[in-house]
């Protein structure tokens, strides 16, 4: 698909970002912050269920998506949440306020507020006070 996609407050020249379980309808539910931002977007699937906070800003390999079994159902992402490349989030998971997704992590579990989460599957390996995340990941997207 080509032309100007308007999506947060990034126009996307190729449509990247990929809905899935796309039904015949048409009818999707996904709700995105028109403040969350995608710096790189390309090859980004969310699923037609997902719901993103905020000022959140999503990378470029990212996934959020569903999950059967135990936890089955779609994520839901705060406010102000980073989440770097090649993520996956999956599953009935919330992810807290001011949290960081590090690169390559496998989301399964809720992610407290003021967290960074890396590895596979993710586990919390900090903890910080709100405004020193939320400066740290606002530096770090303006580079």
């Amino acid at each position: 698909m080509q032309g100007l996609i308007s999506l947060g407050r990034v126009l996307i020249q190729e449509l990247t970002v990929l809905i899935i379980t796309w039904k015949k309808t048409n009818d999707i539910k996904c709700l995105i912050h028109p403040s969350t931002i995608f710096p790189h977007p390309f090859n980004i699937v969310i699923h037609q269920d997902a719901k993103i906070g905020k000022d959140c800003v999503i990378n470029q390999g990212v996934t959020i998506g569903n999950r059967k079994g135990v936890k089955a159902g779609v994520p839901t992402i705060g406010n102000n949440v980073h989440i770097f490349a090649n993520a996956v989030i999956l599953g009935n998971v919330h992810i807290g306020d001011n949290s960081i997704i590090r690169t390559c992590s496998l989301v399964l579990e809720d992610v407290p507020p003021n967290s960074i989460v890396y590895g596979i599957p993710a586990k919390v390996v900090r903890r910080v006070e709100n405004e020193n995340l939320y400066t740290k990941r606002k530096s770090s997207i303006s580079m």
